[in-house]
């Protein structure tokens, strides 16, 4: 009986989070840590006591961003622009110098680059397990415009993801 009721309450919260995080989708709250290349996490005060996160360009990192996009705009792969990074000296979200690939790919895709917050990446496939899962298209993904500057256009993140695409088909 206890255990029906535990799970019966976990589901219940399970409900309201999923709610808490529609609602906070529709406001366009960030998520995450807000270590994000190019940006830095402020929190701006809207009312006595009460803050809001808020990112602002981190022109030094925004320019790291720009190269990335701009050198694959120009040919360069992945592997090639980590080492262009690592002998230009540039520093990673974290302030190290070691670049890896994976990071690279990241920054390619991530859509905030052109001023837009991507919400339901992952998911949680059920209350009971509540283990993490990519969003390839089994639930909806909202995209939305988002209060920050964007680091690159949007034109020039479609061509980015444009080839990467046909980089992927190849």
């Amino acid at each position: 009986l206890m255990a029906g009721l535990a799970q019966d309450e976990s589901r219940k919260i399970s409900q309201r989070v999923k709610y808490g995080i529609t609602m906070a989708r529709q406001k366009g709250v960030l998520y995450g840590n807000g270590n994000i290349l190019g940006y830095d996490r402020i929190k701006r005060e809207v009312a006595p006591d009460v803050f809001i996160p808020e990112f602002v360009i981190n022109p030094e990192q925004a320019e790291t961003v720009r190269m990335i996009f701009n050198w694959y705009l120009q040919g360069c792969g992945v592997r090639k622009i980590q080492f262009m990074l690592e002998q230009e000296g540039r520093k990673t979200a974290e302030g190290k110098t070691n670049w890896h690939d994976s990071v690279i790919s990241k920054t390619l895709k991530r859509k905030f680059y052109c001023g837009l917050l991507d919400y339901g990446q992952q998911f949680s496939e059920d209350y009971k397990s509540q283990k993490r899962r990519n969003n390839y298209g089994e639930r909806e993904r909202v995209v939305i415009q988002g209060q920050h500057e964007p680091i690159v256009s949007l034109e020039e993140f479609e061509k980015v993801q444009e080839i990467m695409e046909n980089h992927r088909k190849q």
